[in-house]
């Protein structure tokens, strides 16, 4: 019998090794074996499938129960860690209107998920003559594009004159 894979949400060649070729199962045995090479990365990632499917030639000595098996790469890389670039940040108030403190945010590797972090500033005690606003909200790092760097910054800009931002999620 002849086989032959195709992609399913797995893409060939680089998340397996596509494959073309025959297999004989010689007389008096019942079973064969078909190899595929699956290739390891290290961007999170959901399971993948890809297929094997067989074809016999004719005239043909057996006949074909099940034409298309199906293989599923299972992701065994974790989630990226969410951190601050900076561990902290100073802005300039000013004497009217607002400032905007703008927090590096970067995650330690690539993720074909998105990625959504909460955040989050506190109410607190105002000083006296200040007005503080909390803020919170969720922000979203894209899915992983192959021009993207490992370890990318992206910025969070809540508006509060005083202000701690906590990550979440």
């Amino acid at each position: 019998m002849n086989y032959d894979t195709s992609n399913g949400t797995a893409i060939a060649p680089g998340d397996y090794l596509p494959g073309h070729a025959s297999l004989t199962i010689p007389a008096g045995a019942t079973n064969g074996v078909i190899r595929v090479t699956v290739n390891s990365d290290l961007v999170d990632e959901s399971n993948e499938t890809f297929f094997v499917n067989l074809s016999l030639p004719f005239p043909a000595n057996a006949i074909l129960l099940r034409s298309q098996g199906l293989g599923t790469i299972l992701s065994s890389n974790v989630p990226p860690s969410v951190s601050f670039l900076n561990k902290s940040i100073a802005v300039l108030e000013g004497n009217a209107g607002v400032s905007q403190a703008v927090f590096q945010l970067c995650l330690s590797s690539n993720s074909e998920k998105t990625v959504t972090v909460g955040y989050a500033t506190p109410t607190g005690q105002p000083p006296a003559g200040k007005i503080t606003r909390a803020q919170a909200a969720w922000w979203c790092f894209p899915r992983a594009s192959p021009i993207r760097p490992s370890r990318s910054a992206y910025s969070v800009t809540p508006s509060s004159s005083q202000m701690k931002c906590s990550i979440s999620g």
